[in-house]
């Protein structure tokens, strides 16, 4: 039965979207258009025609929300229309040469993609093949190859948030890079729905990307601009705490030390009073150039506000800031800082301050300089005050980084504590995860001495050391009971199938154990890790993957593990009785998981509200404060 849609129809369906009327499906009347045998030309002047409506109403340019809503649903009806055109079996012959070549001369800076979730097809047309650099001779033809296109440092970011379409059906709308062949990379802007079958189950994902390279470039000069002080030209607040997080994470590579220079130009207020605020502004810009001139091209210099500066030295230890330190006060107090009153001369006070390569935050950076030169004042102007660290808690039992690593090294030095796992039909306690601690202080919990581990390089020795505690622990269990036991996907990668398996209680107890692998950390080696789930199910162990739909889920990793069991992380639990948005959430997960019959476990349960709300969607198990802490293996 042929559809017909007129221009009216598509205005009023394009302008309920626009003001948020009611909910559009784009993707499904991309499809009616084609089905109505529309044009690209006919979309495009229909749109336009709704746009110019749009801005004679709301004017020019549009309100931002309603500019988002626009391009969304101009982007997925596209999506739909071309997908219908050119991939549907039932318009696949009517798709011609001229249509084809219409449809990307309206849309040349459009590419369009569809992916079948369930045989794995994956199409592009040409103008998503060109925008990822694919030849004629070298078409991408599944989602891996996309996955290959796509800069590696963004790859983790569009396979999570695939997964999040998947489960939560909210649109996705993110940038990404692509490494082009003469390594040239260009930025796209992709947009993304899931279609569902009749029972609701996603079927297959569609979308639309935009060569975004230009935007991008004016937006990093504009972000630029942004980051300067316009009287200095140095950096102001947000350039600095922009610098100060690069090179931390350099820092965190490099193993080096960052120092922290804060200035204060006593008395500053006098030479506004006396020679008015031209000169004081003068004065400002020749301090800002006298600092600059004075320091590294490496190092980064800031005006906080005011008469305060901050210079940031990466890559310095604490004697050669203070070397720059004693350059730069006697630089400044005898610097000529305004060229008509050339007797005027300044008075300042410094604060030093040191981030040693073991400390691991810097969000109070800026607070901790501001504390040394304070005290540097209370002592008397014109002074450089030192303090000893940074991140120095005052605390007598604070450890040095040596001796952290020392102590993590030690077998001994982890002991383990076990939670029940709940049967959620019956609250009856069919198991325990056991999990570890360190008795090394600051590093007491796994998030914080493995991420330590990570930053000093010896996490697989740290996450061995907290496994075989917790192998140990395991034969304290009842045979009979559900025993999950961590261990990160990388540890798996280093050692040897046959290694772990002989640290793990043996016999009828082997096949009630459960290996849980962080969703945090990613697969390095996908062909390795798949040869140690194969070995290790085939020794009877059952695989779950921990913390999934924390934001960091990935697509690829789920479909490579296909987990026995699935943990759901709390951030999806907590408050679902209330958040009807992360019930829908989890039922779509568990409609997806339920393909290669997984159990799902929903963690972090506090409230009695929540695990109503997890029994009516038929979670299997639980766990939680709600059931019981962590408790010794004794108890």
């Amino acid at each position: 039965m042929s559809v017909t849609l007129t221009t009216s129809d598509f205005s009023k369906q394009m302008h309920a979207a626009a003001v948020g009327e009611r909910d559009v499906d784009g993707v499904v009347f991309g499809g009616q258009l084609a089905a109505a045998r529309w044009r690209p030309e006919d979309i495009q002047n229909a749109q336009q025609s709704v746009i110019d409506e749009l801005r004679i109403q709301f004017g020019r340019p549009l309100p931002e929300k309603m500019r988002i809503a626009t391009q969304t649903f101009l982007s997925t009806t596209l999506a739909g229309y071309s997908h219908s055109l050119f991939v549907d079996r039932g318009h696949v012959n009517e798709a011609t040469k001229d249509d084809q070549d219409s449809l990307l001369k309206a849309f040349s800076r459009l590419g369009s993609w569809s992916w079948d979730v369930r045989s794995k097809d994956f199409f592009g047309d040409e103008s998503f093949q060109g925008m990822h650099g694919a030849s004629r001779d070298a078409q991408i033809s599944s989602r891996e190859q996309w996955l290959e296109r796509i800069h590696p440092q963004d790859v983790e970011k569009v396979s999570a948030e695939t997964l999040q379409l998947l489960i939560s059906d909210k649109l996705v709308d993110i940038e990404y890079r692509v490494l082009l062949p003469d390594s040239e990379v260009q930025h796209l802007n992709m947009q993304a729905e899931v279609v569902r079958d009749s029972a609701g189950s996603p079927c297959r994902l569609i979308g639309v990307c935009r060569d975004a390279t230009d935007t991008v470039r004016l937006r990093t000069q504009l972000e630029g601009l942004s980051r300067i002080d316009p009287l200095t030209g140095s950096l102001n607040r947000r350039g600095l705490r922009r610098s100060i997080k690069q090179e931390v994470e350099r820092r965190k590579r490099n193993k080096t030390e960052i120092q922290a220079l804060f200035i204060d130009l006593d008395d500053f207020k006098r030479i506004n009073d006396v020679y008015g605020h031209s000169t004081g502004d003068e004065v400002l810009r020749n301090v800002s150039k006298h600092i600059s001139d004075a320091v590294r091209a490496t190092d980064h210099v800031a005006r906080l506000g005011g008469d305060e500066f901050m210079v940031l030295l990466p890559d310095t230890d604490r004697a050669a800031a203070s070397v720059v330190a004693e350059k730069l006060y006697e630089t400044l107090s005898t610097a000529v800082v305004a060229e008509r009153f050339p007797h005027i001369r300044i008075s300042l006070s410094m604060g030093l301050v040191s981030a040693n390569k073991e400390d691991e935050a810097v969000a109070d950076f800026i607070e901790r300089t501001e504390r040394a030169l304070h005290s540097a004042k209370r002592m008397g102007k014109g002074r450089i005050i030192h303090e000893d660290s940074l991140f120095d808690s005052g605390g007598s039992e604070r450890l040095t980084s040596e001796e952290m690593i020392k102590q993590l090294r030690q077998p001994d030095s982890y002991f383990a504590l076990r939670q029940p796992i709940i049967k959620a039909s019956d609250r009856s306690v069919v198991g325990y995860e056991l999990l570890t601690r360190s008795s090394c202080p600051g590093l007491n919990s796994p998030e914080d001495f493995l991420q330590f581990a990570k930053d000093v390089g010896i996490v697989n020795l740290v996450d061995m050391n907290a496994f075989k505690v917790c192998t140990r622990a395991a034969r304290t269990l009842r045979p009979a009971q559900l025993c999950h036991i961590n261990i990160l996907p990388s540890s798996l990668e280093f050692h040897m199938a046959e290694e772990i398996l002989s640290m793990l209680p043996q016999g009828e107890r082997l096949s009630n154990i459960c290996i849980e692998l962080s969703e945090r950390e990613l697969v390095q080696k996908p062909d390795r890790f798949s040869e140690m789930l194969i070995k290790l199910r085939a020794a009877g162990l059952k695989i779950a993957l921990d913390d999934v739909g924390n934001g960091f889920s990935s697509l690829e990793t789920m479909l490579l593990v296909r987990p026995e069991v699935v943990k759901i992380d709390r951030a999806l639990v907590s408050k679902i009785s209330q958040r009807q948005s992360q019930r829908n959430m989890l039922f779509n997960l568990m409609q997806m998981t339920a393909t290669w019959d997984a159990v799902i476990v929903a963690e972090g349960v506090e409230e009695e509200e929540d695990f109503n709300v997890l029994q009516e969607l038929g979670v299997d198990y639980v766990q939680g404060y709600l059931f019981g802490l962590p408790e010794p293996l004794d108890k």
